[in-house]
């Protein structure tokens, strides 16, 4: 019993072990001799070559598959892995710990065999998962003193590679990866055209003003995996502005931001990006929120409207039914909606616009207040008189003798 648990521990005690190297440079000044004894290794190893997967990049039927076991997905992605490493002993394969959309691979060594076990591999998971995956690649460096810089190398040479080339899985690290400019994709650059459009609600000005953008990227020929991340950021940042400057933004319609690193992308059944997919996936987003804008802003025009209709018939006695009956909604959703865009209800609303009518018609000492109480939709003058004094704190004669009487 205790040597199946021991079994079963071995391989997060490792995933654990690679992890901190990785992550925390110095942690570990030398390979540990019970990691060698565990992993078989017989020879000193000085240096290592990472390699780096990342499951951004899977094809529809893959994803949809493993949609609710993504442990199991990466389990089979390393046992596959360790299948070509541990049998020829030239390295290790794990599951990294602070990313778990990352497989990282360990060639022992200069990994001088690195690129032919990776298309061995890759073969495999062609006929396992129906699927082939992208490779980042390092250089070798000393081991483990130089692990974490092995490994920013394969994640660069992974994010830095240009999607729109569609030519290989092995992404090999050099001088050259990352160092494309990342301006064309800079979404700040293009926001306020496309915020414009987005509020227009107009489906043709917002293809209008994605367009520059999509052009400028189909003539650079270059897109990294790094200036969608870096994209999303900014788009999710500018959708937050936009929706705190809309005034519905405060009735909870805000979204949750997505997380702009794992979020999948929209690629070919070979597991290459598809730039036209993604190209209508960024409009339907951008028509979804015009959408959600002018439904708020429907809502509000609804309740903008009720609100001049009772303004202009200050002396009528309207009550929530006249007014569900005339504009063809609910008493509910109208109260509902009527406070959340007023911060009151709709009872006080109709007697606040009354009581201010009425106001102004004391100002006509002529009028008597059975007439300015029937002018402002009351036919009880006393009725009148005591909504009057509890919504002003004195009495109709007395506030127009208080405001009115050197005038009359």
């Amino acid at each position: 019993m205790m040597s199946i648990e021991l079994n079963q521990l071995k391989p997060m005690y490792l995933e654990q072990y690679f992890s901190t190297i990785i992550n925390e440079p110095g942690a570990h000044p030398g390979f540990a001799d019970t990691i060698k004894l565990q992993l078989g290794i017989t020879k000193p190893i000085s240096n290592v070559r990472i390699a780096v997967i990342r499951l951004d990049l899977i094809p529809p039927a893959v994803r949809d598959k493993f949609a609710d076991s993504l442990d199991l997905l990466l389990f089979s992605i390393t046992n596959i892995c360790n299948e070509f490493l541990k049998a020829q002993q030239q390295g290790f394969a794990l599951r990294h710990w602070s990313h778990e959309q990352e497989i990282l691979l360990l060639f022992w060594g200069d990994g001088d065999q690195a690129a032919e076990l990776i298309q061995a591999m890759n073969r495999a998971f062609l006929q396992t998962l129906k699927t082939r995956f992208h490779f980042g690649l390092s250089n070798a460096a000393a081991f483990p003193s130089a692990g974490a810089s092995a490994y920013q190398q394969a994640r660069l040479a992974l994010m830095g590679r240009n999607l729109l080339l569609n030519d290989t899985y092995l992404h090999l690290f050099s001088s050259a990866s990352g160092s494309n400019k990342n301006t064309p994709l800079l979404f700040s650059e293009h926001e306020e055209r496309i915020r414009f459009a987005v509020l227009s609600g107009s489906k043709e000005q917002i293809r209008r003003a994605l367009r520059p953008w999509f052009d400028l990227l189909e003539q650079e020929r270059f897109l990294s995996l790094e200036q969608l991340v870096v994209w999303r950021q900014q788009f999710e940042l500018a959708k937050s502005i936009w929706e705190s400057k809309n005034e519905r933004s405060r009735n909870g319609n805000s979204r949750a931001a997505a997380d702009g690193e794992h979020a999948s992308l929209p690629v070919d059944a070979s597991g290459f990006f598809d730039f036209a997919q993604w190209q209508l996936a960024v409009l339907a987003e951008a028509f979804e929120i015009a959408a959600r804008f002018a439904e708020q802003d429907k809502e509000r025009s609804v309740i903008e409207e009720i609100a001049a209709y009772i303004e202009q018939h200050p002396h009528e006695d309207i009550t929530l039914q006249d007014i569900s009956e005339k504009f063809f909604l609910s008493r509910e959703y109208i109260s509902r909606k009527f406070k959340q865009e007023t911060n009151g209800n709709l009872s006080d609303f109709i007697a606040e616009v009354r009581i201010k009518r009425a106001k102004e018609l004391l100002a006509n000492g002529q009028l008597k207040i059975s007439q300015v109480a029937e002018l402002v939709g009351f036919q009880d003058e006393k009725y009148f008189s005591r909504v009057f004094k509890k919504r002003t704190n004195c009495s109709p004669n007395d506030y127009r003798k208080h405001h009115f009487d050197g005038d009359v």
